[in-house]
């Protein structure tokens, strides 16, 4: 069983080997291709130069000038120069220019070009200074000479994009005979060398130190072998050979140190070390990936093959420590060979996160935590230096590494500190790294302006590092105002230097903030009311820094042009109204809170009936700053901000107020009720006069106007209602709790006849006052709520009224609707033409 593990993992780096040098095979043909079209095109060219002899050249130069036209091919644009008009060595001059750009144009052209004459011949006048533009000639149009015919002038096309280049038969076979069967070669050889010392081992026909020692022969033979056939120009052969002898000799090693125990653990170690060091060496010399590969397949795997079962913490890590030096050198190196710096970080982070569950103690504490921050160090410092240098088209998978780093590195760090006896320290490391990462951004930033990926993901981990300190550091609310001041300061940079990376960033740390306040203990009620300050407690300060911050945040961006800039404007403004809207309500409710806490029966009633009608009343005010702000500055957001306000102001008065309680506390007129409800009218009243004053520039606040009307109605109506409602209802109240009798009882009726008489009577007074202001100030809307007030007392009298209350009771009913109707009637009718005959009001 241990033996088919060694060979699939040594399978494994060689099927990677396969797949890449496919890639790279890949790559070198399409690079031929190109290479064999480019001598094709030298070669027509050279041709066509020579297609005149220089006597014939000069006998049709001699001609006048007006029959000489240039000479012209339908794939090229440049002219052809004669090698008689030129020194000597401008035929090969103007060929080589001439071939650096019209490769794509003219090579698919050869064959049908090469057998044709030149259509026409260049002008002698324009020969000598030939020979200096020919090497621009081949890549800028050329005009024609004046006086050609308009026939003869190059017609300006689109550029056909090149075909992409295809294999020729020769490179399959080259692909598939000199390479694939190469690698497959070298992988069956290593298989095959390896089931015969298995076999010669099972037979016992070897001793163990012969076995090893053979094993070894075999490899540095083979390494030997490469090492020759590469000096022979048999490079993809040699590094077949190579490969193999390198996977044998990490097998030797292997088994001489697990199977036969030969050697000591320290001994294997280094003996593996010398032979990855050595595969490295050989990448380098023979500019081969494959190998490469092999040597980081074979540094990580050794860990795990001289496993010993015990702990040896500094060993293990100084071994990877140097083994993350070399990999990475290599990868200063060659910068194509981008595949190995993930593998080796995932190699590295693997092993620490391997050995940490199997192994780590509290008192290795130290050690283990200098040598992840090590390991961190040296992907940090590389990260660095693919910044430092110049860009390169792997610039984005790069600073993608530099996250995963961090990403790798952070969260191993935080599981060694979480304990009770460093965890005081978690908030202080969080903050390190963030001003490490804050501080090689200002460096980037001087140095190299032009990474602007670099300096996103930089400042980017530099923010969230910051923020995972401060909850490290503070709790509850606390945590709030340092997150909202924060986002301020981050907003207000990012705004200054132009960078969206940090405003995002600040938006995002606003949004964390918020759902962190809302996720808070008590951040809308305290569990226990008695730990509560009104008006000095954290909780006010968390809210009340957030709101500034959003708002400030949002100021910021006032006059923003992009429409980025002014999603900001309105988002944070709305969120930042929006929290100053909560803190007016948890505030005011843990202050009823607290009154009622301790007390009972009516008072603790008459607390929370109060608590519901102070809290419409601050809404109510609240909904007319917003108003305000909003139709002055036009910040619409803040305008339909206070319109919902109002809208829940008048919900929660109309709905709480229509019945007084406790009822026995009721005094008509001088409640809390008849204060607040009359409050509501007046911000309805404000706010008719803040849309009337901006209804030019706003014509739909006119709509909005006819709906406060309306809302003024309503209200008033409610109050009238329930101040003549509740003034009946207390006293029948009273006579409920008295002890019951004929006499009781015939008084219980008579105030509920009362009561109904009453209602009904103030609904119609309310409907006269309502027409009579309607027709008075021409208004049709207040008209129409008349006929509806109307509609409803008829339907009261009708209905109610008829089948519940006495005789007497009916009688003034029915008759006072008749009057009023009657009444009203006669108004429309004696005033019709004073009610028509004007311009209407709409509200």
């Amino acid at each position: 069983m241990l033996e088919a593990l060694i060979v699939l993992l040594l399978l494994a780096p060689v099927v990677i080997l396969i797949v890449l040098l496919v890639k790279v095979v890949t790559l070198s043909g399409q690079v031929s291709t190109h290479a064999r079209r480019l001598r094709e095109l030298e070669t027509y060219i050279s041709q066509t130069l020579q297609q005149e002899s220089p006597a014939a050249y000069a006998e049709r130069a001699a001609q006048p000038t007006s029959s000489t036209t240039a000479v012209t091919t339908p794939a090229a644009t440049a002219p052809v120069i004669p090698p008689a008009a030129v020194p000597d060595a401008a035929p090969a001059h103007a060929a080589s220019a001439m071939t650096q750009d019209a490769t794509t144009a003219v090579a698919p052209a050869v064959e049908q070009h090469a057998a044709e004459p030149p259509a026409v011949t260049m002008p002698l006048q324009a020969a000598q200074p030939a020979a200096h533009a020919a090497p621009a000639a081949a890549s800028a149009p050329v005009a024609a000479p004046p006086g050609a015919p308009p026939g003869m002038r190059p017609a300006p096309g689109p550029q056909r994009a090149p075909k992409p280049p295809t294999r020729t038969n020769a490179e399959w076979e080259q692909l598939i005979g000199g390479k694939l069967l190469n690698r497959i070669g070298a992988v069956a050889l290593i298989l095959g060398v390896g089931f015969f010392l298995k076999y010669a081992f099972d037979k016992e026909w070897i001793p163990e130190a012969v076995r090893v020692l053979f094993g070894g022969a075999i490899g540095v033979a083979l390494v030997a072998g490469g090492w020759r056939f590469e000096k022979k120009g048999l490079q993809i052969f040699a590094q077949g050979l190579l490969g193999a002898g390198i996977a044998i000799l990490y097998t030797s090693v292997f088994a001489s140190f697990n199977f036969y125990h030969l050697v000591p653990q320290g001994v294997a170690f280094a003996l593996m070390s010398v032979v990855t060091a050595f595969t490295f060496l050989l990448a380098l010399r023979y500019d081969s990936l494959a190998i490469s590969l092999l040597g980081w397949a074979g540094g990580f795997l050794t860990p795990f093959m001289l496993s010993t079962g015990v702990s040896n913490e500094v060993g293990l890590f100084t071994y990877v420590a140097l083994l993350d030096l070399g990999l990475l050198a290599v990868i200063l190196k060659k910068d194509s060979w981008v595949v190995l710096e993930p593998l080796t970080m995932a190699g590295t982070y693997l092993l620490f996160y391997a050995w940490r569950d199997q192994y780590y103690a509290e008192p290795m504490f130290v050690v283990t935590v200098g040598f992840l921050v090590l390991f961190w160090l040296l992907f940090f410092l590389l990260d660095l230096a693919h910044v430092a240098r110049p860009a390169t088209k792997y610039t984005v998978f790069h600073q993608l590494l530099g996250a995963l780093n961090l990403l790798f590195f952070y969260p191993a760090l935080m599981n060694l500190l979480d304990t009770p006896f460093h965890d005081n320290a978690i908030a202080a490391v969080s903050a390190s790294l963030a001003a490490v990462y804050f501080l090689s951004w200002v460096l980037i930033r001087t140095r190299q302006p032009e990474q602007r990926v670099a300096h996103g993901r930089l400042t980017v981990s530099a923010i969230l590092l910051a923020t995972l300190a401060i909850p490290q550091h503070f709790d509850g609310f606390a945590i709030i105002p340092v997150m909202a001041l924060f986002a301020a300061l981050l907003l207000w940079a990012g705004k200054q230097r132009n960078e969206w990376h940090i405003v995002i960033s600040a938006v995002a740390l606003l949004a964390i903030a918020f759902l962190g306040l809302l996720g808070t203990d008590g951040s809308f009620a305290y569990a226990d009311v008695k730990i509560y300050r009104p008006f000095l407690n954290m909780r006010l300060a968390g809210y009340l820094s957030l709101a500034v911050a959003m708002l400030f945040g949002g100021t910021l961006f006032s006059n923003a042009t992009e429409q980025a800039g002014k999603a900001l404007h309105a988002v944070l403004g709305a969120l930042g109204a929006f929290v100053v809207f909560l803190l007016c309500t948890v505030e005011t409710t843990d202050l009823f809170r607290t009154w009622m806490d301790g007390g009972s029966g009516d008072m603790r009633d008459l607390l929370l009936f109060d608590m519901f009608m102070v809290l419409s009343a601050v809404w109510a005010m609240y909904a007319v700053a917003l108003s305000y702000i909003g139709l002055r500055l036009r910040a619409f957001h803040f305008l339909y901000l206070g319109f919902g306000a109002l809208f829940l102001a008048l919900a929660m008065g109309g709905i709480r107020g229509i019945a007084f309680e406790p009822i026995a506390w009721f005094t008509p007129v001088l409640n809390i009720r008849f204060v607040v409800l009359v409050l509501l009218m007046i911000a309805l009243f404000i706010h008719w006069n803040l849309a009337r004053a901006r209804e030019a520039a706003m014509p739909w606040l006119r709509q909005f106007r006819s709906v406060v009307s309306i809302a003024v109605v309503v209200m008033l109506l409610m109050l009238l209602t329930g101040e003549t409602r509740d003034f009946f209802e207390k006293t029948l109240v009273s006579l409920y709790l008295e002890e019951q009798s004929p006499e009781i009882a015939a008084r219980i009726l008579s105030t509920v006849n009362l009561q109904q008489l009453a209602l009904s009577s103030m609904w119609l007074i309310f409907s006269i006052v309502l027409m009579v202001y309607g027709l008075l100030r021409r208004v049709r809307l207040q008209r129409i709520a008349a006929f509806v007030l109307f509609g409803i007392s008829i339907l009261k009298i009708f209905i109610y009224d008829l089948s519940s209350l006495e005789t007497l009771y009916r009688i003034f009913s029915f008759i006072g609707l008749g009057v009023i109707l009657l009444a009203v009637s006669y108004l429309f009718t004696r005033y019709k033409e004073v009610i028509f005959g004007g311009e209407e009001e709409k509200g």
